[in-house]
């Protein structure tokens, strides 16, 4: 059985804590040129922005099958970018890969359907205050300060949680950068349930120009993800007030089902680049290890 969701904007209950490399939007190094294009990926990123913290690197190569190479190739009209992890130069379709504590890899160790190949995201446990982050960042600069549709959509597979009630990540990101330190989240939260299982919920958070917080809501899911199987997530995010929120919604769907339908979203937008992180991209510390799987990302956005 598969299971599908959306995101939303911030950290959940967690507000204050993000890994700020996540947001800083430094450019990529050896692992992520700005742009990517082929079988495997498709679409247009740019440069990030330069500061911030965390360094990247290419994160493993793949075997380059074409049974997934033939996911991206055989969208049509193409998206906005989309990334199957088939091909060897998958890490160059991205503007950075940052891995605090952790590790970006592509591996045929556990395949969704018939494709040869996946993304690893993993954490290895962390101290208290300890950053750890392990994500995959690509920065969408044509479309800053416009009213935007944007969908996502991407398979995912959480292999390993932290059993402690404390145990809490960010999966998923939509984040818009003005800087380091002024940004919006939007944000797919898992929550530990011991070892039975993870929560979810969406959660939307902003950081103002002094850096101080500038609002946060949060809207749990009515489904809990399943564990170690493949979840289909959609996104459906409206951005009709680029610098305000009137009219933003989203919707979030977990294999199908909805768990948010056009949600108001009340955080005011400040106008900010849109990027997109997936893996894990905060980790709740002190922490034991947790690993996530992903594949076949797309990503589509429209002016309105």
């Amino acid at each position: 059985m598969r299971h599908s969701l959306l995101l939303v904007l911030a950290t959940a209950v967690w507000v204050g804590c993000y890994d700020f490399g996540s947001v800083s939007g430094q450019p990529p190094s050896e692992g992520g040129a700005s742009s990517g294009s082929g079988s495997g990926a498709v679409g247009d990123g740019g440069a990030g922005e330069s500061g911030g913290s965390s360094g990247s690197s290419s994160g493993g190569a793949s075997s380059g099958g074409d049974a997934s190479a033939a996911f991206c190739a055989s969208l049509s009209p193409a998206p906005t970018f989309c990334e199957d992890f088939e091909q060897a130069s998958w890490a160059s379709h991205w503007d950075q890969l940052i891995q605090q504590n952790g590790s970006v890899t592509v591996d045929s160790v556990l395949p969704f359907s018939n494709q040869p190949d996946s993304l690893l995201t993993q954490t290895s446990a962390a101290l208290s205050g300890q950053a750890t982050e392990a994500d995959a960042l690509k920065q969408l600069a044509a479309y800053q300060g416009k009213a935007i549709h944007l969908t996502a959509s991407f398979e995912m597979n959480v292999q390993e949680w932290d059993s402690a009630s404390s145990g809490q990540v960010i999966a998923f990101e939509i984040i818009f950068k003005n800087s380091s330190a002024q940004f919006n989240q939007i944000v797919l939260n898992l929550g530990s349930l011991g070892s039975t299982g993870v929560t979810a919920q969406i959660a939307e958070n902003a950081q103002g120009v002094d850096g101080g917080g500038a609002g946060y809501n949060s809207y749990p899911f009515g489904t809990h993800p399943p564990t170690k199987q493949w979840t289909k997530i959609d996104v459906d995010l409206v951005v009709a007030s680029p610098t305000g929120s009137g009219s933003n919604v989203i919707t979030v769907k977990l294999d199908g089902a909805p768990q948010l339908s056009q949600q108001a979203l009340g955080v005011p937008l400040q106008g900010g680049v849109p990027w997109v992180h997936l893996g894990i991209g905060y980790v709740a510390t002190p922490s034991s290890g947790w690993a996530v799987r992903y594949d076949n990302l797309v990503v589509d956005v429209t002016t309105l």
